[in-house]
């Protein structure tokens, strides 16, 4: 061991303890060694050399400073007290480095330990941001299936729009013709004047001959008597409201069940054509039961 009072070698033996390789050991172990008075041995003074890179420079200094004075001393080159005063004062140099150094990796472990800290926030923060970047492309894929939907939606509607479109013109077009039709027919059915009306196969009555009396009573009885020779029922007429006759039929029963829907259809179209085809009527109230196959209601020209 050494005193900082002699400053002197008190045995020629050197310590074998292996050099340090973090700052403050090394530190320590150039303190104990500059107290003796023999230069540090191979292995220390190499291992010296390679931390010397890792330390401060005065210490590096110090360190060849003190092997150049040792060996000046032993030359007799600088008096004993003279070397003892610089080794203290090499002590006191390497105290404040060692010091100095220590404070300096504290703070570069506190340093490292912050950026440690915010690599870590980093990552999770990256990590965040991926989560969010796979959630929002995962969102506008939804997004771009949705549009490619609607727009193949869209595009249908349009074809269905334009085939309305055709459609309603076709309507239009029918619907001209229909009324230029019912003007025609119209025309043609008063052209015929007062005549005894029979549906025919079609359904539709067509004007069959001029009746022998022009008159409401004229063309009912006429009417009876077609009905009389198929077994269909009579017609009665009720009464006359103005421009309006008033029919009943003789028997409503069979009129509306056992005639069937087209036979009791085609009873009452030749009645309503046959009565309205006199000028002096324009509507026919059939009044009678209602059953399977007719109902009763208001036939005008």
């Amino acid at each position: 061991m050494f005193s900082l009072a002699q400053g002197l070698p008190e045995s020629d033996d050197l310590s074998t303890k292996p050099m340090p390789e973090t700052w403050g050991v090394t530190c320590t172990s150039l303190l104990l060694n500059l107290g003796r008075s023999m230069p540090l041995s191979n292995q220390q003074e190499n291992s010296a050399q390679r931390n010397s890179v890792h330390l401060p420079f005065s210490v590096s200094a110090a360190i060849f400073y003190r092997q150049s004075g040792f060996m000046l001393y032993k030359r007799g080159a600088i008096p004993v007290k003279r070397f003892r005063l610089g080794s203290m004062l090499l002590l006191t140099l390497l105290l404040s480095a060692c010091a100095g150094d220590i404070k300096v990796r504290n703070e570069l472990t506190s340093t490292k330990a912050e950026l440690r800290e915010l690599k870590r926030e980093r990552d999770m923060y990256q990590a965040s941001v991926e989560d969010m970047w796979d959630a929002l492309e995962t969102e506008r894929d939804q997004w771009m299936d949705e549009n490619y939907a609607l727009k193949q939606k869209i595009r249908k509607l349009e074809e269905h729009k334009r085939g309305l479109m055709g459609v309603e013109v076709r309507l239009s077009n029918c619907k001209l013709q229909l009324q230029q039709v019912e003007t025609w027919a119209q025309a043609l059915v008063e052209g015929y004047g007062p005549g005894i009306w029979t549906a025919n196969e079609h359904l539709r009555p067509v004007y069959g001959r001029k009746p022998r009396q022009a008159t409401v009573r004229g063309v009912i009885d006429e009417l009876n008597e077609q009905h009389g020779q198929h077994n269909s029922p009579l017609l009665v007429l009720k009464k006359v409201e103005g421009r309006t006759l008033v029919i009943g039929v003789s028997d409503d029963l069979r009129l509306t069940t056992q005639m069937g829907s087209s036979g009791a259809s085609a009873y009452l179209q030749t009645a309503a054509y046959s009565l309205t085809s006199l000028d002096t009527v324009d509507c026919v109230n059939f009044d009678f039961e209602e059953g399977d196959h007719a109902s009763p209601g208001r036939f005008c020209r």
